[in-house]
């Protein structure tokens, strides 16, 4: 059987199995959860080396070949693209559509806090550049394969072993992510019973308007856009193809809470199955798993109209449906230190930069952060995997390598 068979088949059999068996069987309250927090605790283990070698080995392949000037170009418009298109899909369709007002009275106090901006750039470039192992961050770990992955071609008699080196560590370590995939099923199954047995537990009749709403109109948005972009800027025919090849990739992309593990997946699977190129998949893969957050934007922009009009029962102005936009579109940049649940933190910046009376205001979602959150990290997966196959497939790429 198929791997794409056994995620399909674990995930259904943990959505059932969450559906049908009472709660209060289970060990205790927080067993599913605990259980799903381990493997993916087991499962990332892997995701900083396999990330960092795959970096500077595609910046040492891309510069020989001189092609990095314009890798980084396309990934850096496609990102603020993406972003763009989907904060601004965002804050006009929730402006236009009947998304019901959220009672006010049931607001909560956040959990988590957003990071000050000193103190994460003061994070990027670390006294010692050997403390970047150490760090709970990827974005300073990248930044140091950057500076590596330029410097491998300068002289190649000098360079040779250590370029070797790097090579040998890469394909190591996508042996050993190829092998953890076998049992891929494994995890799955422990995911969506944690997933389906939250939601069983919550109320949810005050917010059903705005998740029915935020949900279809993401993926109807995200698959809108990839089709458009890929038909204009791109030599496949067969636009949508990519997703038949991921077949075994959005299941995980969709229970996995942690971007960067899921950008190790996209790439291990866009050259096992779509025969993508190592140095595409190894730059455009953790670039996009930092700063690009378009499904994260478009939740946060409809989250922030929403709770404008539940403050206020006043029709919005194409000033504050201005300031929404910017306002989420900017924050959408702020979180390449979050892997999971980076809508937590985009939410609350996003209302701060906005001001009153959306200082606070992302309090009132929080009953349904939790799903929202898989929603937006669900869209910023999968953009990952548009990614790769939208630049392997990129009409000035394909004709520079020729």
């Amino acid at each position: 059987m198929s791997l794409s068979y056994r995620i399909m088949i674990s995930m259904v059999a943990g959505v059932f199995f969450a559906m049908f068996i009472p709660i209060q069987t289970f060990p205790y309250p927080g067993f599913w959860q605990d259980i799903a927090q381990i493997f993916l605790i087991a499962w990332r283990y892997l995701v900083y080396p396999f990330l960092f070698f795959g970096l500077i080995m595609a910046l040492a392949q891309l510069r020989r070949e001189k092609r990095l000037g314009l890798m980084f170009s396309i990934n850096t418009i496609l990102i603020i693209v993406l972003s763009f298109v989907m904060s601004l899909a965002g804050t006009l369709l929730a402006t236009v559509l009947p998304i019901k007002r959220i009672p006010v009275q049931f607001e909560k106090i956040a959990q988590e806090n957003p990071a000050s901006g000193l103190s994460f750039l003061e994070s990027l470039l670390p006294a010692n550049a050997f403390s970047v192992f150490s760090l709970q961050s990827l974005l300073p770990l990248l930044i140091l394969a950057v500076l590596l992955g330029v410097n491998l071609s300068w002289d190649k008699e000098v360079t040779e072993p250590s370029y070797n080196l790097f090579d040998s560590l890469s394909r190591i370590f996508y042996h050993i992510l190829s092998y953890t995939m076998r049992f891929a099923w494994v995890p799955i199954f422990f995911f969506s019973v944690h997933s389906v047995a939250s939601l069983k537990q919550q109320d949810l009749s005050h917010y059903t308007s705005f998740l029915w709403t935020v949900s279809l109109s993401a993926v109807t948005c995200a698959l809108i856009l990839a089709y458009i972009l890929s038909k204009l800027l791109t030599t496949n025919k067969k636009a949508m193809h990519c997703w038949k090849n991921a077949s075994h990739y959005w299941p995980i992309a969709f229970l996995s809470p942690n971007v960067h593990l899921n950008a190790c997946i996209a790439s291990f699977n866009s050259h096992q199955n779509a025969k993508i190129k190592r140095d595409l998949g190894g730059l455009t893969s953790p670039y996009f798993a930092l700063f690009a957050r378009c499904g994260s934007v478009f939740v946060c922009s409809m989250a922030m109209v929403t709770i404008l009009r539940s403050y206020s029962s006043l029709s919005l102005g194409i000033g504050q449906v201005l300031g929404i936009f910017i306002c989420s579109f900017l924050a959408s940049f702020m979180t390449s230190h979050c892997p999971e649940r980076s809508l937590v933190v985009m939410l609350p910046i996003a209302c701060m930069m906005y001001g009153k009376p959306l200082t606070s205001g992302s309090h009132i979602l929080e009953p349904i952060i939790f799903h929202i959150t898989i929603l937006a990290s669900f869209i910023d997966s999968m953009s990952i995997m548009f990614a790769l196959n939208f630049i392997s497939h990129f009409k000035k790429i394909e004709k520079k390598s020729a």
